[in-house]
C-alpha cells in the first residue's frame, strides 16, 4: 500500500505546488567578479527601480526614493543596492549610517574592484524594511525616505537604488534576473540563458535597467559606459547622475550625487548607437532603461551583456532584466504553482501561463491521478477483507 500513498502524496504536491524563495548569493564578498545574479524571480511579478542620491551628503537629510506599486501587488523581495566613486573606502566595512524608511540599511554582500579606480559596490535584503508600508500603501507612484548619511564611516557612497520584486496578478507569467557588482571599466560580460524564444515572447517586451555611479556627463566632463546586447550597440552613453536630488533641481551635481539608474520615471527605450551625446545634461537622451527586443530573435536561448566604461572612471554596479512572459522552462508552473499564481484562486487555476502551460489541464490531471490511486486501495482492501474472512 505504500505505492498508493506515495502516489496520493505526489498529486498533492503536484497541485500544491513549492514556493522557491530566491535569496542573495551564499557567497557575501566579490572581487573582480563583474556582474554577478544575486536574484532570481518567476510568475506573475512586475518590479520597481529607483534610485536616489545626495551631493551634500548630510546625515539626517533625507531624500525621497520612489516606488511605483501595482494594484493589487504584494512585495516578494526587496534589495537595496549602493556603489561609490572608488578609491575611498579605508575602513574595510560597508556603509553603515544609511537609513530607509526609517530603518538602517544592513549591506550583507560586497563587491570590489581591486585595481585602477577600486570601486566597491554593497547590497543588502531590505524586505523587512519595506514590505508593511508598501503592502499598505495604495498603488500608484510614492516616496519612501533615504538618508544617504555623511562621510564619518568613511564609505563616500554615491547615494544608492532600491529594487522591489511584486507578485503581481495582473502580470502576466514572467522572469527577472538581478545582477550586481563591480564591471571592470575595460570591458566585462555576462550571460543570461533561457528558453528559446518565440515569436509570442517577443512580442511583450524584454526590459533591461542598467545603474552606474561616479558618473558624470556635463561640458568637457563625458563619463559615459557602453552596452552590447550579443554583439550589438545598445548604448554608448549610459550613465549621468540622474537620480541626484542636485540634477533634479539645477540639472548638476557633485560627488556623492553621482548616481543613476533605469526604473521609476523613464520609458524603456532603444537608443541604439550614438557617437556623442549633445551636451546639454538631459535625463531625455538616456534614461538607462532599454527595450531589448530588437536585439533578439525567434530561437535565441542566451543573451550575452558586454559592458565598457571608455573613460575608465564610472562604476557600472547593476543590470536587471524583465522578462515578460518567459519563464525559465515550459513546465515550470507544474512544480513552482505558488510562484506562478501566488494568490491561489480559481482564476489563477483557470489561466493559459507562459510557454503554453494550461495549468487547468494539469490540475485535472492531478485530480484523475489522486483519483485513481484511491480507487484502487479501495479494490485491494476490499479483495484483502474477503482472502482474510475465507481463511
Amino acid at each position: 500500500m505504500k505505492k498508493f500513498f506515495s502516489l496520493v502524496a505526489a498529486s498533492a504536491l503536484a497541485l500544491a505546488g513549492t514556493t522557491a524563495a530566491s535569496a542573495l548569493p551564499t557567497e557575501t564578498s566579490f572581487a573582480d567578479a563583474g556582474l554577478q545574479e544575486i536574484g532570481s524571480y518567476f510568475g506573475k511579478i512586475s518590479w520597481s527601480i529607483d534610485g536616489s542620491s545626495d551631493a551634500y551628503h548630510v546625515v539626517g537629510d533625507a531624500q525621497p526614493i520612489q516606488v511605483e506599486k501595482p494594484a493589487g501587488a504584494t512585495v516578494r523581495e526587496a534589495i537595496f543596492i549602493s556603489g561609490d566613486g572608488g578609491n575611498r573606502n579605508s575602513n574595510n566595512h560597508p556603509p553603515q549610517d544609511l537609513t530607509l524608511n526609517g530603518e538602517s540599511v544592513v549591506f550583507t554582500h560586497w563587491a570590489r574592484i581591486t585595481s585602477g579606480d577600486m570601486f566597491q559596490t554593497y547590497y543588502g535584503d531590505v524586505t523587512d524594511i519595506v514590505k508593511a508600508t508598501i503592502d499598505e500603501h495604495v498603488a500608484g507612484t510614492f516616496d519612501l525616505a533615504f538618508d544617504q548619511g555623511d562621510d564619518s564611516d568613511g564609505d563616500y557612497v554615491e547615494g544608492g537604488a532600491l529594487i522591489v520584486i511584486f507578485d503581481d496578478p495582473s502580470a502576466p507569467l514572467s522572469s527577472i534576473y538581478l545582477n550586481a557588482g563591480t564591471s571592470l571599466s575595460s570591458g566585462d560580460t555576462f550571460t543570461l540563458d533561457f528558453p528559446a524564444l518565440t515569436a509570442e515572447n517577443l512580442a511583450n517586451d524584454i526590459v533591461m535597467s542598467v545603474g552606474s555611479s561616479n558618473s558624470y556627463q556635463w561640458n568637457a566632463w563625458q563619463q559615459s559606459s557602453e552596452v552590447k546586447i550579443n554583439g550589438d550597440y545598445l548604448t554608448t552613453v549610459a550613465g549621468g547622475c540622474d537620480e541626484s536630488i542636485e540634477f533634479e533641481n539645477s540639472q548638476e551635481c557633485g560627488p556623492h550625487g553621482y548616481n543613476t539608474i533605469g526604473g521609476v520615471g523613464n520609458t524603456p527605450s532603444v537608443p541604439g548607437y550614438v557617437d556623442s551625446e549633445i551636451v546639454s545634461y538631459s535625463s531625455a537622451y538616456d534614461g538607462e532603461l532599454y527595450l531589448l527586443n530588437s536585439f533578439l530573435a525567434e530561437g535565441d536561448t542566451s543573451m550575452e551583456v558586454y559592458t565598457r566604461n571608455p573613460s575608465n572612471d564610472d562604476n557600472l554596479y547593476f543590470a536587471g532584466i524583465y522578462m515578460r512572459g518567459v519563464l525559465p522552462t515550459a513546465t515550470y508552473c507544474d512544480d513552482h504553482h505558488d510562484e506562478c499564481f501566488p494568490n491561489d484562486s480559481s482564476s489563477d487555476l483557470a489561466s493559459t501561463g507562459a510557454e503554453g502551460v494550461d495549468t487547468m489541464t494539469l490540475l485535472g490531471g492531478g485530480l484523475l491521478l489522486a483519483g485513481v490511486a484511491v480507487v484502487a486501495y479501495r479494490v485491494i482492501s476490499r479483495r484483502k477483507s474477503k482472502d482474510d474472512s475465507a481463511e
